[in-house]
């Protein structure tokens, strides 16, 4: 599981999120890990970030969206 990821806002729209949940979700699939996210679904900037480093939906419980790196 990948913890939490938080930017501080004045670093915000530079890349750095990206940047650090692909190395995270690279290096997890390397060691033969299993990689997801459980995101409120509210938020929206999350799932985007998600969706933008190739993450998809596979689940939803009505609060949290469960997303999984492309196999």
């Amino acid at each position: 599981m990948i913890g939490y990821l938080h930017v501080v806002e004045k670093y915000r729209r530079r890349g750095i999120a990206s940047a650090i949940l692909s190395m995270i979700t690279k290096l997890i699939i390397e060691k033969d890990g299993f990689a997801f996210s459980s995101v409120l679904k509210d938020n929206v900037q999350s799932i985007k970030l998600h969706e933008n480093v190739g993450f998809t939906q596979v689940q939803s419980d009505g609060s949290f969206f469960r997303l999984v790196p492309p196999a």
